[in-house]
This record gives C-alpha cells, structure tokens and sequence, in this order.
C-alpha cells in the first residue's frame, strides 16, 4: 500500500503566524528558510510519510493497492471527509471507475455495498486506486503551536523546543 499527495493542503501556518511566533518582521529576508522549515516540519508529521497518523489540513490524497484486500479497505490518512473516487485495472489492462453506489465509506474504511463485491482486478502492482479527501480546515491552535515550537528549534539552530513541541503534538497522533 502507498498513499500520495494529489492536492496539497494549504500551508498549516502563515508566514502572519510563523513571524509573529518568532518576533520577526513582517518583510524579513528569512521568510522562504522559515517557511521552508514550515513545509519540512509537516511533511514529517503528515502524508504521506509522517509520523503523526493523520493528514494536517484538508488535503487530496490516493492510495494505492496490488488487490482489493479481502474486503474492507483502511485508508491510513483521516479523518477522511470523503472518497473522490474507486478505481482499478481491469483483467484486459484498462482502467474501471467503480460507481459510488456500489461501495461505502464507514470512518476510514472502505468496504463493498451490502449484497455487492469488488470486481475481478489484473494482478499488477497499484491495480487499485482510491482518491480521497482527508484532514480537517480548521487545524487546532494547540497543533499549530507544537508546530511553530518545531520550526522555532529549526530556526534557532537548537533542539531545546523539541520537548515543549511534542508535548502539544502528541496528543493528536493517531496510531493505526
């Protein structure tokens, strides 16, 4: 299983944010490194490689199967809002989009109608393919301080803001 990102979310902090946090000016020549910093930091916390178990901001994402898995499909990244599209290859090698009704999204999960089955796929790697929207558009203010406290170590060179950081990021991790 692999999940990629199709619509980034939008930034989870501002540079508004991010500056004021750091006592910077609002034109200082530093602006791309911080937000840079911002940018690296949640791609360690979020899809499609972080740690943190769920996607920071509202975000589109896919991920990819070798077989439909016997049945209830889990997506890795929630909270997912919903499920954009279900897709597979069929057994001549052409692409199939499966109708919304024939499958339900129960919390992170997907899983045939009642009384309805996956269709026969070909046996190749990434055969399946669901599209989905994940993350939330308001980010708690408590995340985005842990986040600031990260990029704030980043910037000052230091990993002294690491124990506060975590100490506010922490609770929202999600642990499959």
């Amino acid at each position: 299983m692999r999940t990629i990102v199709i619509t980034p979310p939008a930034p989870a902090l501002t540079w508004e944010e991010v500056a004021t946090h750091l006592e910077l000016a609002a034109d200082d020549y530093r602006q791309n490194l911080v937000m840079g910093f911002v940018t690296g930091t949640i791609s360690k916390l979020g899809p499609p490689n972080g740690w943190l178990g769920f996607a920071i901001g509202l975000q589109t994402l896919e991920t990819r199967l070798d077989n439909w898995d016997c049945g209830s499909i889990r997506l890795p990244w929630g909270p997912v809002v919903s499920v954009e599209s279900v897709k597979y290859i069929d057994a001549n090698g052409i692409e199939q989009t499966i109708d919304e009704d024939q499958y339900d999204l129960i919390d992170t999960s997907v899983s045939p109608a009642y009384n309805r089955s996956w269709p026969s796929h070909r046996w190749q790697r990434e055969a399946v393919r669901i599209q989905y929207k994940a993350g939330e558009a308001v980010i708690s203010p408590a995340l985005k301080l842990g986040i600031n406290l990260m990029v704030q170590g980043q910037f000052e060179g230091t990993d002294a803001y690491e124990r506060a950081a975590m100490s506010y990021i922490d609770p929202f991790r999600v642990y499959a």
